[in-house]
């Protein structure tokens, strides 16, 4: 017979609690996959949090016309060359949005010069320009509230140590996404080495023609997919994992960005160099390359690394995947007790 409680009945078996740790370099997903958790697990966003993504997605909107208003800046036409000066003096502080400033943002947008700098930009808050531009006015309505699909796409620098939690009918599992720029990552090996079940590292695939910020000389990782590769490496072969015989998980992101970059001969090209591929420009050889590179990185053949290629903003596929990564944990953590 099962444990009863007070009132006679069978008293709830208490769940297990599972701890990952999420780690990768600035832009590779790890917050996106903490949105994604709370719509598949939650439902979704409280109203409050939803009213706070509205700033953050107009801030994009503004980060993203003075970044094209300036890599543009020597193309623009003359009637637009003021409205662009005057986005780019802009801060997030002194910034008010009315009419005037929706009018001047939606006109510089539309120069030839700054629709040529989107298409051709690498950086992944360009990509979502798009997306940005064609919702952003909606977000200045008093009564609009943000969807899930807004909320996915806000960009906001993760900083320390941010804690995530849902529960499922036999575990809570608990996710820590720690920040991944160069100030950030010293902290990472004070969360690594405590009781934890698996580390789960993102990886942005469509950033292997984007310059590392952080190279000082071409030879050391020169782009941020190659960096990082390199701190992959670093964290997944280390004794704090190894040893404890943690659950390595690969997320490689940004699976829908690096397709349409690929389609381009100029940035095939670009891939096949810094990747050193020879292969058919499909999808499909593609991915799997940087795939094997990251298994040819891994030295301890007796802890495998299960890779997922992954776009973090769709939520069905995260969903699946999601599934795949818990079962993977839970019949890691059943072997570690010698259950299985």
């Amino acid at each position: 017979m099962g444990c009863l409680g007070l009132t006679g009945e069978p008293k709830p078996k208490s769940k297990k609690e599972m701890r990952l740790v999420l780690l990768g370099i600035a832009g590779s997903g790890k917050s996106t996959f903490c949105k994604q958790m709370q719509i598949i697990h939650k439902g979704g966003f409280e109203s409050t949090q939803s009213e706070n993504y509205k700033h953050i997605l107009l801030n994009n909107v503004l980060s993203g016309i003075k970044q094209l208003a300036e890599t543009s800046a020597e193309d623009i036409s003359e009637k637009n060359r003021k409205k662009a000066r005057y986005l780019e003096s802009l801060t997030e502080n002194d910034v008010i949005w009315n009419e005037k400033l929706v009018k001047k943002i939606t006109e510089v947008w539309s120069e030839e010069a700054v629709q040529n700098a989107w298409r051709n930009g690498k950086e992944s808050i360009l990509v979502q320009m798009d997306y940005l531009m064609e919702n952003f006015q909606k977000y200045l309505s008093p009564d609009y509230t943000a969807t899930n699909d807004d909320i996915l796409r806000a960009r906001q620098r993760s900083t320390g140590e941010n804690s995530y939690s849902f529960e499922d009918e036999s575990n809570v599992w608990n996710l820590v996404d720690l920040g991944g720029q160069l100030s950030e990552r010293p902290k990472w090996e004070s969360v690594l080495n405590k009781p934890i079940h698996a580390v789960i590292f993102f990886s942005a695939i469509d950033e292997f023609d984007i310059p590392n910020p952080e190279s000082k000389t071409v030879s050391q990782s020169p782009t941020k997919l190659a960096l990082a590769i390199s701190i992959l490496s670093e964290i997944l072969n280390g004794s704090f994992v190894t040893e404890r015989k943690l659950s390595r998980i690969v997320f490689l992101n940004k699976s829908d960005i690096f397709q349409e970059k690929i389609k381009d001969h100029k940035r095939f090209a670009e891939f096949k160099k810094n990747l050193e591929y020879s292969g058919n420009q499909t999808f499909d050889n593609c991915s799997k390359h940087i795939e094997d590179k990251i298994q040819a990185c891994i030295t301890s053949d007796d802890l495998p690394t299960h890779t997922h290629v992954v776009c973090a903003l769709n939520t069905e596929t995260m969903t699946k995947v999601t599934q795949d990564i818990k079962m993977t944990i839970i019949t890691s953590s059943l072997k570690d007790m010698g259950i299985l």
